[in-house]
């Protein structure tokens, strides 16, 4: 059976890999490159008291629809932020496209 082109199949046995994690105040924030499909958010963040509890859960960062991926201007695949003195978090976001490296910077305010 085929499966619909507009239906991606998410592999249970992928775990996302994390790239980058930095703390800025009371929050950790996450890079999750989509090298795997199934990867729901490429950036997520949680609260710093979370870190130590029992399975915390990643929320979206800044929402799901910059993370779907499905346009030009979301996010296609985080590879690393950094978040400066400012408060201000710049996101290295790039796309493997047959075998083409495409990348964007973005500034997060």
């Amino acid at each position: 059976m085929k499966t619909p082109c507009c239906l991606v199949p998410i592999y249970k046995e992928i775990v996302p890999i994390l790239t980058t994690a930095k703390f800025y105040r009371n929050d950790v924030y996450f890079s999750l490159p989509r090298y795997y499909p199934g990867t729901p958010a490429t950036l997520a963040v949680m609260k710093n008291t979370e870190i130590f509890t029992t399975n915390p859960l990643l929320q979206p960062f800044p929402n799901w629809w910059i993370n779907s991926g499905r346009h030009c201007d979301t996010f296609q695949s985080v590879h690393s932020m950094e978040i400066d003195r400012r408060g201000i978090m710049w996101v290295l976001d790039g796309n493997r496209v047959s075998n083409i490296t495409t990348w964007k910077l973005i500034d997060v305010v």
